[in-house]
């Protein structure tokens, strides 16, 4: 009468142990999140600030850097986000916990994503049960609960779903993950491009997967530094890209080209 219901029922009862799995770390994780927030140990720097911005999106304007720099750029200036427009809506919904409430669920997708491309590579469901709690268990999820709330946490659990996709040879879905993952700030092209010619290098053999790659890590770094060289100085009032740690290689990106030979160790010390 409810095949839905039954279908649900029936995956429940043959995925028990990755759903027992998913259901602690979403316990832990929330233990981590939602007493910080009660008793006030989340910070105006990131979260009070995306918060901000997503509120301020959901209501039809564009956010600005008013609460940390005093000025009326675009948000967008500072880190190139276009995540925190995406789950404005939410804010209507969810209010301060929003941003807090889209990484924890993320994180728990991104745990489902790795189990799922862990079973298409052949492995068993021990191996691939315990692939979601090393997972889920990495430090580096930690210590970003911990610190609120980053936009790149949300894009990076996607990862495991682009690998599927291009492992069941869906490549619309890779192309979409791929953008999904670029939207969460100016940097993720740069990672993007030698996730891409990882993937390259493994599936060289396949030449229609070879060319959709090599197009992806080209249009990701592409992404990147269109943003960064272009987009973000224009949004800035012709500021410089204020993330930049490695201030030697200003006024270019082709400085360390020329520079390197030189004094390679005062080119890479920030």
């Amino acid at each position: 009468m409810f095949p839905r219901a039954a279908h649900i029922r029936s995956v429940m009862r043959n995925h028990k142990a990755p759903l027992i799995v998913l259901l602690f770390f979403a316990v832990f994780y929330a233990l981590i999140f939602v007493p910080n927030h009660l008793l006030f140990r989340t910070y105006a720097l990131d979260l009070g600030l995306y918060t901000h911005a997503a509120v301020t999106y959901a209501h039809g304007r564009m956010a600005d850097s008013m609460l940390f720099l005093g000025t009326t750029h675009s948000l967008l200036a500072d880190h190139f986000d276009l995540h925190l427009i995406l789950w404005a809506p939410l804010t209507w919904l969810f209010g301060q916990w929003t941003l807090l409430i889209v990484q924890w669920a993320a994180v728990l997708l991104g745990g489902i994503g790795m189990w799922r491309w862990l079973r298409e590579l052949g492995a068993e469901p021990v191996i691939a049960n315990l692939g979601l709690v090393h997972f889920l268990a990495f430090f580096g999820i930690f210590s970003a609960f911990t610190a609120d709330f980053h936009s790149n946490v949300v894009a990076t659990m996607a990862l495991p779903w682009y690998g599927l996709a291009l492992c069941q040879q869906r490549k619309r879905t890779a192309w979409l993950l791929l953008l999904f993952m670029l939207a969460g700030k100016e940097n993720m092209g740069i990672w993007m491009a030698f996730i891409a010619l990882a993937f390259l290098v493994h599936y060289w053999k396949d030449s229609a997967m070879r060319s959709t790659l090599a197009l992806q890590a080209v249009f990701a770094l592409a992404w990147s530094a269109v943003v960064i060289g272009l987009v973000m100085p224009a949004l800035g009032d012709g500021a410089h890209y204020a993330n930049w740690k490695f201030p030697r290689w200003v006024p270019g990106l082709w400085t360390p080209c020329t520079s390197w030979p030189r004094d390679p160790y005062t080119c890479f010390n920030p």
